[in-house]
């Protein structure tokens, strides 16, 4: 029987590898109108090996890994207070697959929860106009320098599904 299992094992393709438990980790990031016209766009990114067209597919596998909690993921909870700050247009989305669980997640910088949900999330998705590079990541080698040229406005309804919801009243 082993001979046999070896065998059927040999066929999975390395972009297909499993984590620890036995999930494929496959994830598409989405972000638009973030100021930089190189970090709009979609990218795939699978973990566990690090792979696809992520810019920083290794960084950003790293960073999910080490994330605290179950769901690195989850909303805000509708009942947290948050400031009353605008960041900027931005907006993301992050579906696919982690640790043998859907994602479905939306991100925008709508208010300091949702700025510092998105931030919490660098390099996975990629950090915005007027907020920074978070320390950890400064150094990460810039094998694509264009991620800094200014973006032209993208509005975000101009990317289906990622106009962020207004905050309610």
């Amino acid at each position: 029987m082993l001979p046999l299992l070896a065998v059927l094992g040999a066929g999975v393709p390395a972009a297909q590898a499993a984590d620890g438990d036995g999930a494929v980790d496959r994830l598409t990031v989405t972000v638009g109108a973030s100021g930089y016209m190189t970090h709009d766009g979609t990218w795939e990114l699978t973990c566990h090996p690090a792979g696809g067209n992520h810019p920083w597919p290794q960084p950003a596998c790293d960073h999910l890994d080490g994330m605290p909690g179950d769901d690195p993921f989850a909303p805000v909870p509708a009942d947290a207070v948050c400031t009353d700050q605008y960041g900027g247009p931005a907006v993301g989305r992050i579906s696919g697959t982690w640790k043998g669980r859907p994602v479905e997640a939306v991100y925008s910088r709508v208010n300091g929860c949702e700025m510092g949900r998105w931030d919490g999330m660098v390099p996975v998705l990629l950090h915005t106009e007027g907020a920074q590079m978070p320390l950890a990541y400064r150094d990460l080698p810039d094998s694509r320098p264009e991620l800094f040229a200014p973006a032209l406005p993208l509005s975000p309804e101009a990317t289906p599904g990622l106009a962020p919801t207004p905050p309610s009243s």
